[in-house]
Order: structure tokens, then C-alpha cells, then sequence
């Protein structure tokens, strides 16, 4: 994962992210990251890589760092015959007619977000200059991308994520953002449901009602839908994969894009050539680490589809806690959650 910046062009009060003002990948760390990307794909063990581009926001400045940095990797992987695919998490304010057409270039994949409704969105996603909503130009972006460009065969993943953040208000008028992206393609757009983090502890009834009457809505319309964090994979977690990394705009290296980067997530950095230079124990405790090993994970029955907290919850909490058990990242009960998920799956394997 690259980070082309920690600068973003909006305002959102729930951000996580620390946003640096006008920082920019310079080409002193472009070219070690591909002397980096070079090195790894000339061992026979990989078969593809997979490129996000984070941040902040990693539109800004995209003709001069993204793109090219992206083109660049592509053509080493064209070189030595390993698959190429991207993935961007954007806000798609930035999305234009001209990066829609490089984005055809690059095999790519969105995690576009919206907080519901216009009136809703608008109040939170707003351009940092002006205070101006955002919602015109996202849904516009969503429909333009899901036309323009074609599902692919690298993943199962469609070629947009629409993540709807929700809070207490937001669920309770869901109807006029599901009229706006009811004609958009099924089979590209899936839609994920996350509760803004900072409001968990207000879930309530009515909350759990209007959550399950926005999985039936969306559902109806013909929508695949995902909440929480259970599904099919073999660790928890990317940052808990030994070929997961992530290279800041300034060269440093971390490894959890759910923490601001900085210092305290700083594991190492990369040198001219291409090498990472790991400077924190924490990831030789991260290599060490199986996230289940715990009595509570070890006898849960979603264990198979959880495989734990992350390594980074992991190693922050000094072990396993409570707080940090995934079965929080529902609001609904576990066998409503199943049901809808068998459902979920079913529409997929049977889209036409």
C-alpha cells in the first residue's frame, strides 16, 4: 500500500488521519519503490501484486505521483510476466474525466465512501476551502466508473465498494441515496455498511431495526451487501501478512493503514535501493503472532471467518481483550447477521 500524500482535500470530523498539509511522494521515493517493487517480483514465489493507493487523499496530485507511479510497477510486472492490479480508497470528489481514462490503464478496484443521504453527506464530507458538501460529485463519480470501466478477473471484489458510513441519524432517511444509486450495475457496485467508530456505544433498538430495514431495501434493489468483518480469508487482517506493507510519501514504513502514520507507527524505512530497513520490534512480534491464540477465539464459532483481533488491536492491548473482539463490529445478532449473510452470498454465486 502507498500513501502519494497524508494531505486530503476535505473535512470530515470522524477522520482518523492526522492529514499533513501539502505533503507529496517525491521522486527520491518513487524510484526506491520501484527498485523496491523490482526486487520482490524477481522471486519466483510471487505470482501478482496488488497496489493501494491510501492518504489521505490519493487523487491529489495523481498525473504526477499516482499514475506514473503506478504505470511504473505495471511495466515491471509486464516485464516479468506476474499480475498487476490496483486499488484506490478514495473519496472520488477529485475524479475526472482524465483520471477515469488513465485509471483504464491500471486493473483497478474502488472503495468509494459516502455518509447517506445528500443532506447527511453534505454535512460531513466537505471540502476543506469552501465548506461545500461533496455528494453531487461522488455519486456522479460512482455512476461515471461503474460505465467507463469493466469488473476484472483478478478478485472476487466487484470493481466498486460503496462504503456507506452511518451514525444514528443517517439510517433513518436512506431512501432518497438509495433512489440515487438504484440504476447503478449490480454486478460492479457492492455496497458496505460501516457505523461511523466514534458512535458504536449508541446502538440501541431502534438502531438494530433500521440497520436490518437498510439490509432489506438495498437487498430488493438488487444489491450485494457486506457489514462487519466476517468473511472468507486466511488471516484477520493484511497487515497481518508478512508481504503486506506500507510506504508512506516520505519513504517510512508501517504496516496498519488504520492507524495516522507517524512516528509511533514507524517500523522502518527504504533506502535508495530498494531495501526495507525494519527498525521497531513490533514486527518481529508481528511475524511471531497467531491472532486466535486465545482461549475466547479458540472457542468461537465465527473463528473460521474472523481469525481474531488484528496484530495491531493484538499488540496495542498487550493481548487479547474484549474491546477489541470483532463480534463488536456488528450491530445486530449473530443469527440475523447470518442470515443475511447466507443470503448475501447466495445472490452473488447465483448474479447474473
Amino acid at each position: 500500500m502507498l500513501y502519494p500524500t497524508q494531505d486530503c482535500n476535505l473535512k470530515c470530523w470522524y477522520c482518523y488521519e492526522s492529514h499533513k498539509q501539502g505533503t507529496k511522494m517525491s521522486e527520491a521515493v518513487i524510484e526506491p519503490v520501484l527498485n523496491y517493487v523490482n526486487k520482490v517480483l524477481s522471486d519466483d514465489k510471487y505470482e501478482a501484486i496488488h497496489v493501494g493507493f491510501f492518504g489521505g487523499e490519493p487523487l491529489m496530485n495523481f498525473s504526477s505521483i499516482a499514475y506514473p507511479l503506478a504505470k511504473g510497477i505495471k511495466k515491471i510486472c509486464e516485464s516479468k510476466a506476474k499480475a498487476f492490479s490496483t486499488f484506490f480508497v478514495t473519496n472520488a470528489s477529485l475524479m475526472t474525466e482524465s483520471i477515469i481514462e488513465k485509471m483504464k490503464e491500471l486493473n483497478p478496484y474502488f472503495q468509494i465512501t459516502i455518509d447517506g443521504y445528500r443532506e447527511k453527506h453534505d454535512n460531513v464530507r466537505v471540502w476543506k476551502n469552501s465548506g461545500k458538501g461533496t455528494y453531487e460529485q461522488i455519486i456522479k463519480a460512482i455512476h461515471v466508473l461503474s460505465q467507463r470501466l469493466p469488473n476484472h478477473d483478478v478478485s472476487d471484489d466487484p470493481l466498486i465498494t460503496l462504503r456507506i458510513n452511518y451514525d444514528n441519524s443517517t439510517l433513518k432517511n436512506l431512501d432518497s441515496l438509495i433512489e440515487d444509486i438504484e440504476d447503478l450495475d449490480k454486478t460492479k457496485v457492492r455496497i458496505h455498511l460501516e457505523r461511523v467508530w466514534q458512535t458504536r456505544a449508541l446502538v440501541d433498538v431502534e438502531q438494530r431495526t433500521l440497520l436490518i430495514n437498510a439490509f432489506k431495501k438495498l437487498f430488493n434493489k438488487g444489491f450485494t451487501i457486506t457489514h462487519g468483518v466476517f468473511k472468507r480469508k486466511s488471516i484477520s487482517c493484511p497487515s497481518d501478512s508478512n508481504s503486506f506493507l506500507i510506504i508512506n510519501y516520505d519513504g517510512t514504513i508501517h504496516k496498519c493503514n488504520g492507524r495516522t502514520l507517524d512516528e509511533d507507527t514507524q517500523e522502518g524505512i527504504i533506502n535508495q535501493a530498494g531495501e526495507i530497513r525494519w527498525t521497531n520490534e513490533r514486527e518481529e512480534k508481528r511475524l511471531k503472532l497467531v491472532t486466535f491464540n486465545n482461549s475466547n477465539c479458540l472457542r468461537c464459532k465465527m473463528l473460521p471467518v474472523c481469525m481474531g483481533p488484528c496484530s495491531q488491536k493484538y499488540l496495542e492491548e498487550g493481548g487479547f481483550s474484549d474491546s477489541i473482539c470483532c463480534m463488536h463490529s456488528i450491530d445486530i445478532p449473530i443469527n440475523t447477521y447470518l442470515g443475511y449473510e447466507f443470503e448475501m452470498r447466495y445472490l452473488l454465486e447465483n448474479q447474473e
